[in-house]
């Protein structure tokens, strides 16, 4: 059914969340597994005025690239990892992604960032549902995906 599915993430727990809910659902329809993330900035003020200042640190980027190691590695999943850098708003770059790699299904988390940033923001996860133009799956907290199963450990069917 998801041939193709396209996690977001921001590199918090939530993000962490609906990169696991994308790994087991790419998993159980052996679909390919992207993971994106859009390395966000603003116009600077003061003395940066005019100036981009980047909002993610390269301790994010990297927490993501050892998540996505950990699966392909302890999941056997192929992963194919997106570093978005050309700015603009972050779920505008994540539609864009999806129309391009032609996916099924944008997997994203909630409450990604703190109470008050999310108010002074948007929430992605809010905007996305407007600017994509295929089905979004927003992985609410407290919703913890099951382990994927390898092939060996996979249940027996009954017949």
């Amino acid at each position: 059914m998801f041939n193709c599915i396209l996690c977001a993430t921001d590199g918090s727990v939530h993000g962490e969340r609906a990169v696991r809910e994308g790994a087991r659902m790419a998993h159980a329809n052996q679909g390919e597994l992207h993971v994106a993330h859009v390395i966000e900035r603003m116009r600077g003020g003061g003395r940066l005025r005019g100036q981009h200042v980047f909002l993610t640190e390269p301790e994010i980027e990297e927490g993501i690239r050892v998540q996505v190691d950990k699966l392909i590695i302890d999941e056997h999943l192929d992963v194919k990892v997106h570093m978005i850098s050309r700015g603009g708003a972050p779920a505008r770059r994540l539609a864009e992604l999806a129309g391009r790699i032609d996916a099924d299904l944008i997997v994203v988390g909630t409450r990604g960032h703190a109470p008050l940033t999310g108010v002074m923001l948007g929430s992605v996860t809010q905007q996305l549902l407007h600017e994509a133009d295929r089905p979004v799956l927003a992985v609410p907290p407290g919703c913890e995906p099951e382990a994927v199963a390898t092939p060996q450990e996979a249940p027996p069917v009954a017949a």
